[in-house]
């Protein structure tokens, strides 16, 4: 009798050690709860298990963890019942709805769109697998043999690709010529369709430049100017669409062509009509930071609305639930490359298939859903515009006086704080994509100076082929010019000319507005004009 009251004592003991562990496991997960900022779903849990193991009765104790456990086993037999999947879709509205209503902003008719003859071209698009070795093994470094005038007899085989490439080349530069041209915006998950473009126009006008030096090397001087603005106006075409990626290629292009235009200008005899097609160009492109911010915004946002979107489904009668594969649109995009490719890699095909227990899984996640991500859809979205409103405010002096941009990195973002809660999650993701645009702005000046210096090119030539020679000062070219190009935009200061005998230095200050020699090696900042980088 005395033994079974010490084993019993024991017991107490060890059940009494056991709940205090529990209590003061449960504070410290509340307390971490409370430091990271989780979501409200599990905190208010953890509370409820700190009350039942603290306030709630003894007697009533037993029955609120058999309550427990029998959730438990309910979501345990709900995650292996069978699913009918098929009425269920990934959610998109009203999130489709801002995308055809920033698409119906550009739509332009197809007659009028220069993109319907580059969708054309991209349908038949296919990088030529035996397309000629361009670089010159022979040399030292490895250069690309055709970035230099050339003659047809020195690499037939790069002549005789370009000449089956001409109706190609002519299609280009027919949509260059159209003015207005117009992609469509595309969901995140379409990305790789923008990619495949990008690709196919840097590839494009790569080649436009090769037939460009070829011309040149042959002395066909108007084709190659011909080309050289064909290349331009491809970029131009670009940076008028609504993505910051596509202003970013097509300034890359635009700088391009115009590092041949520029060579024209300066080294080329070159009439008066071509000089004026060339300063009509670069005065279609209108540069706006502000406006170009906003719109380059507009589809930052929507983009994180359409990828979180994902993680909601909806079916026929409208109904709205988490994801039971939030990672569906992406299997059907692989499996679509699997079988375009009869792609063999087991892992790819894993994932594009997954199996049973996979499955089974990924529906168990929709628990983890619940916790972490906003009820509806709507709720996602209005936590998406409130971070993202906070930047809309920004105007260009903002970027300009910021090196660190307002503070907006912190540790708190990079902690687990940053991804516990889909509230601070979103708030880093917005923090993120406008860092990128201080770097962005510092981009978009350069190539607003890049422009204008182009323009001053053009001045200090007609000065030239009225004058017999180049300028002493850019005082004189005032005549020629419009009083707005001789402001360098990347510090409202002046552009930096120096005359050197039958030529010409011309560079940007950069945005530290010292004039450094034209050096731009950090810790300089000079960007060069002429001669080209």
């Amino acid at each position: 009798m005395a033994e079974e009251k010490r084993q019993g004592k024991k017991w107490r003991i060890v059940k009494l050690i056991i709940l205090w562990i529990w209590r003061i496991l449960l504070t410290a997960l509340i307390i971490g709860a409370i430091i990271f900022d989780v979501p409200w779903k599990v905190f208010a849990i953890l509370l409820i298990f700190l009350a039942a193991c603290t306030i709630l009765p003894r007697p009533v104790r037993k029955w609120f963890w058999l309550s427990v456990a029998a959730v438990i086993v309910i979501l345990i037999i709900w995650i292996f019942l069978p699913d009918n999947n098929k009425d269920w879709q990934p959610y998109k509205f009203p999130f489709d709805s801002e995308v055809a209503a920033i698409n119906a902003q550009y739509k332009i008719p197809d007659k009028e769109n220069a993109a319907t003859i580059y969708n054309e071209l991209l349908e038949n698009y296919n990088k030529d697998e035996s397309e000629p070795n361009f670089r010159d093994y022979r040399d030292a470094n490895c250069i690309d043999k055709t970035l230099h005038p050339w003659k047809t007899q020195d690499y037939p085989e790069i002549a005789d690709w370009l000449a089956k490439k001409q109706p190609v080349i002519e299609k280009l530069i027919e949509a260059s010529n159209i003015e207005r041209c117009s992609f469509p915006v595309s969901s995140p998950l379409h990305f790789d369709k923008q990619v495949d473009r990008y690709s196919a126009m840097r590839h494009w006008a790569q080649m436009l430049m090769r037939a460009a030096s070829n011309d040149l090397g042959e002395g066909r001087n108007v084709e190659a100017f011909e080309k050289g603005l064909t290349v331009m106006r491809m970029g131009q075409q670009l940076c008028r669409q609504p993505t910051m990626i596509d202003w970013l290629v097509g300034a890359a292009l635009e700088a391009l062509g115009m590092s041949r235009i520029k060579e024209f200008i300066v080294e080329k005899d070159i009439s008066k009509e071509q000089l004026d097609s060339i300063q009509e160009t670069l005065q279609k492109t209108k540069y706006d930071w502000d406006k170009d911010y906003h719109r380059f915004l507009d589809c930052e946002k929507l983009s994180l609305k359409n990828l979180c979107g994902d993680l909601y489904e909806i079916n026929s009668k409208g109904r709205i639930r988490f994801s039971h594969d939030p990672l569906s649109s992406f299997r059907a995009i692989t499996r679509k490359e699997i079988e375009e490719n009869n792609e063999s890699y087991m892992p790819l095909k894993s994932f594009a298939y997954p199996g049973y227990f996979q499955r089974k899984a990924l529906k168990a996640g929709v628990v983890l859903l619940w916790f972490y991500m906003p009820s509806t859809p709507q709720k996602l979205s209005d936590i998406v515009d409130k971070h993202f409103g906070r930047f809309y405010s920004l105007d260009e002096s903002d970027f300009i006086k910021f090196k660190e941009p307002l503070n907006l990195y912190s540790n708190q973002i990079y902690s687990a704080r940053g991804i516990m809660n889909f509230n601070n999650a979103t708030k880093m993701m917005s923090n993120i994509i406008i860092e990128t645009y201080y770097n962005f702005n510092k981009t978009y000046k350069r190539t607003f100076a890049e422009n204008r210096g182009c323009q001053i090119l053009i001045a200090l030539k007609r000065y030239k082929n009225q004058n017999g020679q180049w300028p002493e000062n850019l005082e004189q070219i005032k005549p020629f010019a419009d009083p707005n190009i001789l402001v360098d935009p990347q510090n409202n200061s002046s552009f930096v000319y120096k005359k050197a005998e039958d030529s010409f230095t011309l560079y940007s200050k950069g945005p530290n507005n010292i004039d450094e020699g034209g050096n731009r090696d950090e810790p300089a900042d000079d960007w060069p004009i002429w001669p080209a980088r």
